[in-house]
């Protein structure tokens, strides 16, 4: 159940990453990329929600990190699912703070 966790957690930062680098694409007006940004537009919506949601998992894998419940290669895991959530985390961040500045 854990690796399972951490699997649907790497996926879910993954395709964070992916909408944000869509994101300031097209922000950046770099063309010829609409058709990319249409797919994750639904999630432009709603910043606050995908700012609270990748910093609960973030929070989650730093409590697990330094609980002293990860071994070995766990954490090493560990580790780089909350470098890749923290990421997410302030790329969320500055398009939550854009779209309440717009």
């Amino acid at each position: 159940m854990k690796r399972a966790g951490y699997v649907l957690g790497f996926m879910l930062a993954m395709w964070s990453l992916y909408v944000l680098v869509i994101y300031a694409i097209t922000v950046g007006d770099v063309g010829g990329l609409l058709g990319l940004y249409s797919g994750a537009a639904w999630m432009y919506k709603a910043p606050v929600l995908w700012f609270v949601l990748f910093a609960a998992l973030a929070c989650g894998a730093i409590v697990q990190l330094f609980r002293g419940k990860c071994t070995g290669v766990e954490r090493v895991v560990a580790l780089a699912l909350t470098l890749l959530c923290l990421v997410s985390v302030f790329g969320w961040a500055i398009i939550t703070a854009l779209v309440a500045a717009a």
